[in-house]
């Protein structure tokens, strides 16, 4: 296991509490990137990322590593001029990897073939990741490819509408499928769109949090999750509902005001909930709700944040030998993993690079760090509707949470939703 050692210098100067630029955010993009490369099959659809199997069964697992690691490139594109990078003296191809992988395992004529989309397949979450990036990278992927290869790729996406989804945050990844195929002039469900943007609403709670399902599940889905699909929703088509859309930023809003007092002096934030292997994911709706110009906290402070969240885990030792995200938290650790997990899990963790969306030259880059509320002294903050009360001392930088309301309906897990 590994850190990632930067050769990028530090700015105090600018990021007086990490150092860190926009690119440091590049260059861990960079590894990640180079590590997925480098483990990709013959065909560059599956992922041979090393770790346990979900009871999803290696197919999934394997779209999952591919999928899941487009997360990071799709923004990382969207600003790239040429689609590749050097890395150690050797040129990396990203757009191409993704071309190719992409049509690969779209091909049911293809050894790597994805397989056909079932109902409560592992794979109608990835094809939401697959959809917003290939949007994000339209004209690196999408614009290169062929007539007869775009309705290849949009097949696939499209079998997506004909089979069943979990009634909880599930459905957005319908939402966002459904939505790029719309965006791409491809055929899609509208009807779908709209029937689960409004199942998700009715699991609103108030504050910007919501509840996962039927069942008070309140915890970083929140983050990377709702908030996170329904910004892409609005980046993606809220110009053709401005009155929804206007929600969507609103709660984002209200959400981004208490999540500033879950971290603590050093970025961490308390560990506590489901998939906490996805660890700074939680950063996604920041990055999305900045490039939205929907947040209400300074740009200095949203810098703060993101740069924080992430540095604090990229101190640790998160990284294989192989330069991939570990099973675990701020070490390997098999006790935390659901049965869900798998090698290519981890890649969640990557929503939070979408805060490459914004160019070199944004004003955000540009902007000066400022201080947290832990920064700024103690805190004793109540979020009602989750049932959260955050409490920071600013003398030791730490925050603790006390949860009074959310759980989880399996027992095996409710350990890890006490109080942190």
């Amino acid at each position: 296991m590994k850190r990632l050692e930067f050769t990028e210098p530090f700015d105090y100067k600018l990021s007086p509490f990490t150092g860190w630029t926009r690119k440091h955010w590049e260059e861990a993009f960079f590894v990640l990137m180079k590590g997925i490369v480098d483990s990709a099959s013959e065909g560059g659809a599956r992922q041979r990322i090393p770790g346990q199997r979900s009871h999803h069964g290696r197919l999934a697992d394997e779209l999952e590593g591919f999928s899941r690691s487009f997360i990071m490139a799709g923004p990382w594109l969207a600003q790239s001029k040429t689609g590749k990078y050097r890395y150690k003296g050797e040129e990396v191809d990203v757009a191409a990897f993704y071309r190719r992988g992409i049509l690969a395992g779209t091909d049911p004529k293809h050894p790597e073939y994805w397989g056909d989309i079932t109902d409560y397949a592992q794979h109608l979450v990835e094809c939401a990741a697959l959809a917003w990036s290939l949007y994000l990278s339209k004209p690196h992927i999408w614009d290169q490819f062929n007539a007869a290869e775009k309705k290849q790729v949009a097949d696939y996406l499209y079998q997506c509408t004909k089979v069943k989804y979990h009634k909880n945050n599930w459905l957005l990844f319908n939402v966002i499928t459904n939505t790029v195929l719309k965006k791409l002039g491809m055929a899609y469900e509208q009807k779908q769109i709209d029937q689960n943007l409004e199942a998700c609403h009715r699991m609103y709670l108030g504050e910007g949090w919501y509840r996962d399902g039927n069942v008070n599940r309140i915890d970083y889905y929140n983050a990377w999750a709702f908030h996170y699909y329904y910004l892409q929703w609005v980046i993606l088509d809220g110009e053709s509902n401005p009155e929804l859309a206007e929600i969507y930023k609103e709660r984002v809003r209200e959400f981004a005001r208490n999540f500033r007092y879950f971290f603590a002096g050093d970025g961490s934030t308390p560990c506590f909930g489901r998939s906490m292997i996805y660890r700074f994911g939680y950063l996604a709706p920041l990055a999305l709700g900045y490039y939205l110009n929907c947040l209400d906290l300074e740009p200095g402070e949203v810098k703060t944040l993101c740069n924080s969240g992430a540095k604090f885990f990229f101190d640790q030792e998160i990284l294989t030998d192989a330069n991939h995200l570990s099973m675990g938290y701020i070490q390997p650790a098999a006790e935390i993993t659901e049965h869900y997990s798998c090698g290519g899990s981890p890649y969640w963790a990557v929503k939070a690079f979408n805060l490459l969306l914004l160019p070199g030259d944004h004003e955000f880059w540009r902007s000066k760090e400022a201080p947290l509320p832990i920064h700024q002294g103690d805190f004793s903050v109540p979020i009602k509707s989750a049932g959260f009360l955050l409490v920071g001392n600013r003398r030791t930088g730490h925050v603790q949470l006390i949860n009074q309301k959310s759980h989880h309906d399996n027992p095996e897990y409710n350990a890890r939703w006490r109080s942190l």
